[in-house]
């Protein structure tokens, strides 16, 4: 996991990270694995709101995503600020094959039985607005970039 994420990461230039420390990314301690990568890495419970404005990226787990859609859903949690997925130009999501529901039915009713909480985010891309002379412009409200890695952990 440690290898993907820095191989997406130094395709982008991104070198200060916020991670949510959560599911995935917790369990295989991906901050110290990318500070030994060479990132100025850090938990996004150990910093300040301030600091994902000078992130390059921001790399979250997720509740659990949507294969009708390609749609992202996140949870906010103290380790899971939503500014992590929101702020950065870069938003770098790891999903495990497990998370995968099929459908907005599916995923309706799995919101409807565990609770949506207060801060239950879809995220489909960068957000995209041709308001002004009908250009388009991508990134307006959120990061200019949203990449999924996918894990199998079928295994």
């Amino acid at each position: 996991l440690a290898e993907q994420l820095a191989a997406v990461l130094r395709e982008r230039n991104a070198q200060k990270l916020v991670l949510t420390r959560s599911g995935i990314l917790a369990q295989h301690d991906a901050v110290s694995a990318l500070k030994d990568a060479g990132f100025d890495a850090t938990w996004w419970s150990e910093t300040t709101l301030g600091a994902a404005y000078d992130a390059d990226a921001g790399i979250t787990d997720v509740w659990f995503a949507v294969a009708e859609t390609g749609s992202l859903v996140i949870r906010a949690s103290a380790e899971h600020g939503r500014a992590v997925s929101l702020v950065p130009p870069v938003h770098i999501a790891v999903v495990e094959r497990s998370q995968i529901v099929p459908d907005l039915v599916d995923a309706m009713r799995r919101i409807a039985a565990e609770g949506a909480g207060t801060g239950t985010v879809f995220i489909t891309g960068p957000s995209k607005t041709s308001d002004i002379e009908m250009t388009l412009v991508t990134g307006v409200h959120g990061p200019m970039e949203v990449v999924v890695l996918l894990v199998d952990n079928s295994e």
